[in-house]
């Protein structure tokens, strides 16, 4: 094997303590972390920058008079700080950690559900039942690779998911969803034929 080329993951192995009796996999994948925009850094870019612009500048005025000896402006320097650190993360920080969480999770089609199994800080399990998943939506680009939402999901969730924005949004139940997938068609052509098959 060439240096630095990593191997794919055993599907078995990734996936041991999730599967149940019996159950096998019939496809398995991870979103291509290459693709590095979604559909929401329409709004997010234009928005981070102005965001950040106005956070450091804010954050540069508070310091010099903090420097000047200003009671007040220690005060704002400590709402400008975590201001500018927001201003960070939304500009340039959420690519880093879109990419780090992608090397992390893992797609599945078993005989029985569709698994999307993330390895991040901790280990976090969606699964839906082949028989139960009310609808099926997709969204493919050119080259094939696409987005697949198991489910019934809300407008936020197609706009913000897959942008490192994910924790603005409201919680509640959501569907299962395999990001940037390769050969996206193929997998939606695939769950469509088992779950008429159940």
């Amino acid at each position: 094997m060439a240096m630095g080329v990593r191997s794919p993951p055993d599907p078995k192995v990734v996936f041991r303590e999730e599967l149940l009796k019996r159950e096998e996999i019939v496809w398995f994948g991870q979103p291509d972390p290459s693709v590095i925009f979604s559909k929401a850094d329409i709004l997010i870019v234009p928005f981070s920058f102005l965001w950040a612009g106005f956070a450091f500048f804010a954050f540069g005025f508070i310091l010099v008079a903090t420097i000047l000896a200003s009671p007040a402006a220690l005060i704002a320097l400590i709402i400008a700080g975590p201001m500018a650190v927001v201003g960070l993360y939304i500009t340039i920080g959420r690519f880093f950690y879109k990419k780090w969480i992608k090397r992390r999770t893992h797609y599945a089609v078993t005989d029985h559900r569709v698994l999307a199994l993330t390895l991040g800080l901790t280990r976090r399990l969606e699964a839906l039942e082949l028989n139960s998943i009310p609808a099926i939506s997709r969204s493919i680009h050119p080259d094939g690779t696409g987005t697949l939402w198991f489910g019934n999901a809300p407008w936020w969730l197609m706009l913000f998911g897959n942008s490192s924005m994910e924790l603005l949004a409201p919680s509640g139940s959501v569907p299962v969803v395999f990001y940037d997938i390769r050969d996206a068609a193929r997998v939606y052509e695939l769950v469509n034929r088992m779950r008429e098959d159940e």
